[in-house]
């Protein structure tokens, strides 16, 4: 059963993972996943099934965590994005233990955090609607996470 799936999850908390340095070099100086916590997942022989992850908030922290809900931004491979929020967890791997911005999700758990009355034609706009969760909202606590 496992040869079928072809789930992949990268985890940028995850930092014994081989993959994780091939990626971060390619990452632009100004872009958003030098700040917070992301995860890039999905299948691995499907590109349209495939969603990263974002959040402002620095999970590995002490005050966070694993089991704590947090906003998220995520995209789709189709260019949307949406605002959302998942449940930390801890994530086991034959280097050790680290905290993730989601426990291991199906392909239809993935969908499950989209939803239409949060979407956004752009980044900007879904960044705005986050910003404004962070400040003004249901998330407040991590008012201060917001890149500067």
């Amino acid at each position: 059963m496992l040869d079928n799936n072809n789930n992949f999850e990268i985890d940028s908390n995850c930092t014994k993972s081989n993959m994780l340095p091939k990626i971060q070099a390619k990452i632009e100086e100004d872009s958003l996943l030098k700040k917070g916590t992301w995860a890039y997942l999905g299948d691995a022989k499907d590109k349209s099934k495939r969603y990263l992850f974002w959040t402002s908030v620095d999970i590995s922290s002490d005050s966070v965590g694993a089991g704590k809900k947090i906003p998220v931004i995520i995209s789709t491979a189709d260019g949307r994005f949406y605002i959302s929020e998942t449940t930390t967890a801890i994530r086991k791997n034959t280097a050790g233990n680290y905290v993730a911005i989601a426990d291991h999700l199906t392909p239809k758990q993935y969908t499950e955090y989209l939803s239409n009355d949060k979407k956004y034609e752009n980044l900007q706009e879904a960044y705005d609607a986050y910003a404004k969760l962070v400040t003004d909202g249901t998330y407040q606590q991590y008012k201060d996470t917001l890149p500067k």
